[in-house]
């Protein structure tokens, strides 16, 4: 895919694990690592339960340009339209990495590392 493709400028979250001082937990910590130039197709609505609670959002699969270290334990961040992106699974393409993900609409379950 040419340059143009790659449209959506993401901001990559890269996990770590740590443990929390107070319950001795290991807890996951997201800290910003960079942008991404991404191309973002949704494909569809979605609608489930987390956390206790129904949550909607979308489904949608992102191609990454080149390809970054991304695992699946990361989350990226489109900061225009304020989704943050959790994928489930990454596959290589031509010259791109192809990952499925999803977004929940309100629910955030997890520590973004903004410092």
């Amino acid at each position: 895919m040419g340059a143009g493709e790659y449209s959506s400028r993401l901001r990559w979250l890269l996990c770590s694990r740590t443990t929390d001082s107070t319950t001795g937990d290991e807890i996951e910590v997201h800290s910003p690592n960079g942008y991404l130039w991404c191309s973002v197709d949704e494909s569809n609505g979605r609608s489930g339960t987390d956390e206790g609670a129904v949550q909607t959002g979308a489904d949608a699969q992102i191609r990454i340009r080149n390809f970054p270290a991304v695992t699946t334990l990361d989350i990226l961040l489109d900061e225009a339209a304020g989704y943050y992106w959790k994928i489930v699974s990454i596959h290589n393409g031509s010259n791109e990495m192809r990952c499925d993900a999803y977004r929940n609409d309100t629910l955030i379950d997890f520590e973004v590392d903004d410092s």
